[in-house]
């Protein structure tokens, strides 16, 4: 039964509300966009991991060797062709960034920022390596409240990592279904 039809929304790889594949609909041809997709890759975790890294208040050229450092990791470079394993952990550092500057600034556009990078990760489409993603981000935000004696922040900051999952349950209920009844 597998090709009278498969679900396309409920397939989780398929990434469909991926917000980078609306490159696919640039009038390109498909190598071409499938080719920017991958190569955004190791761009975007170079540019998350610098910002993170630069919160940290470390130096530039420190901040610099840690973004190519992540960018072209052992995982990242295996995994780039995919294109879905790359992109649902790349969202770490833009995690860890956003947690931190909350932390120091306790401005709110970061906890929005922090539910938009896990949503991302999760619209990915390798949802093993997002649930890593998710499971990190949850035990560093509890580090970094903890250490600080800052238990109302911590909650807020774990509440908008739930909502980042929130935000993705169009693409999680579908897949929960399909998987029901698989």
């Amino acid at each position: 039964y597998s090709f009278s039809g498969t679900p396309l929304l409920a397939n989780y790889q398929s990434a469909v509300f991926f917000p980078l594949n609306i490159i696919f609909f640039l009038p390109l041809k498909f190598v071409d966009a499938w080719s920017m997709l991958v190569l955004l890759q190791p761009l975007f975790a170079g540019i998350f991991t610098y910002l993170f890294m630069r919160s940290q208040k470390v130096s530039s050229s420190a901040g610099i060797m840690s973004a190519f450092s992540f960018m072209f990791c052992g995982f990242i470079t295996t995994w780039m062709g995919y294109a879905t394993l790359g992109y649902a952990i790349i969202f770490i550092p833009l995690c860890l960034f956003s947690i931190e500057k909350y932390f120091q600034t306790q401005k709110r556009i970061f906890l929005f920022l922090l539910s938009l990078a896990v949503a991302m990760s999760l619209f990915s489409g390798h949802f093993q390596t997002s649930l890593y993603l998710l499971l990190f981000v949850v035990a560093f935000t509890l580090f970094r409240g903890l250490s600080d004696k800052t238990y109302k922040r911590t909650v807020i900051a774990i509440l908008h990592v739930f909502f980042g999952v929130l935000i993705a349950m169009p693409q999680i209920l579908p897949t929960i279904e399909l998987y029901s009844r698989s």
